[in-house]
C-alpha cells in the first residue's frame, strides 16, 4: 500500500516490477465458489478465509456413524424387550404359584371338611 512512499523531501522512485515474477495463483473459494488470481489467504469477492474453511464430515464417516448408531440402538431396544420379557414371565409363574397354592390350600380344606 505504501510502497511507493518516500520519506520527507526525498525523491519517489516507481516500485521495481520483476518481469520474470509469476502471476499470483488461481485459487477457488469454497464458500463462494468465486476464482480469482490472488496471493492473500482471504477471498476478495466475500472475505472468507482460504486456510481455515470448515470441513463437513465425509459422507463415508456419516453413513459410517449412523450405521453405528443404529446398531446401538438396536441392541439397547433388544435388551429392554428381554427384560420387559423375563419380569412378565416371572410375574405369570408367581400368579400361577400363588393360584396353584390357593387351589392346594382350599383342596385340603374341603377334604378337612369331608372327614
Amino acid at each position: 500500500m505504501f510502497d511507493n512512499v518516500a520519506p520527507h523531501g526525498a525523491e519517489q522512485q516507481p516500485a521495481q516490477v520483476d518481469e520474470a515474477q509469476e502471476p499470483p495463483p488461481v485459487r477457488v473459494c469454497r464458500t463462494c465458489s468465486v476464482q480469482s488470481q490472488t496471493v492473500g489467504d482471504f477471498c476478495p469477492h466475500c472475505g472468507k478465509s482460504y486456510l481455515h474453511a470448515r470441513r463437513m464430515p465425509s459422507r463415508r464417516a456419516l453413513t459410517i456413524a449412523g450405521v453405528a448408531l443404529l446398531l446401538v440402538a438396536g441392541a439397547v431396544t433388544g435388551i429392554a424387550v428381554k427384560v420387559s420379557h423375563d419380569r412378565s414371565e416371572e410375574r405369570a409363574a408367581a400368579v400361577a404359584d400363588k393360584r396353584d397354592a390357593e387351589a392346594a390350600a382350599a383342596q385340603k380344606e374341603a377334604e378337612a371338611r369331608e372327614h
